[in-house]
């Protein structure tokens, strides 16, 4: 068994923590010229220490809010008020009457 190269450690880890899957990864690395036993090696050296780790860091991160949602409600709220101004000016300058 080769002793995996850190480049190969370090390529793979990141490929994961991008959310790419361990066997996605290898095949990467393999299509870019890599020997299959140094991939091999330092997937069984990811699944040792890395996976662990990213499973916690994936588990203390706080789920994402969807700001979309809530830029959306802001733009809307800011529309109405708007409007609501234009139709008071309008009312108080007697140009439309209610």
């Amino acid at each position: 068994m080769m002793m995996a190269s850190e480049d190969l450690i370090a390529g793979l880890r990141n490929a994961i923590e991008r959310g790419s899957t361990i066997d996605a990864a290898k095949a990467s690395f393999l299509a870019a010229g890599y020997k299959k036993e140094e991939i091999e090696d330092a997937a069984s050296e990811i699944e040792k220490i890395a996976i662990p780790e990213i499973k916690e860091s994936q588990e203390n991160q706080k789920p994402a809010k969807p700001k979309k949602k809530r830029s959306i409600l802001l733009i809307l709220i800011i529309i109405v008020a708007l409007l609501v101004l234009a139709g008071l000016a309008l009312w108080s300058f007697n140009i439309i009457k209610f």
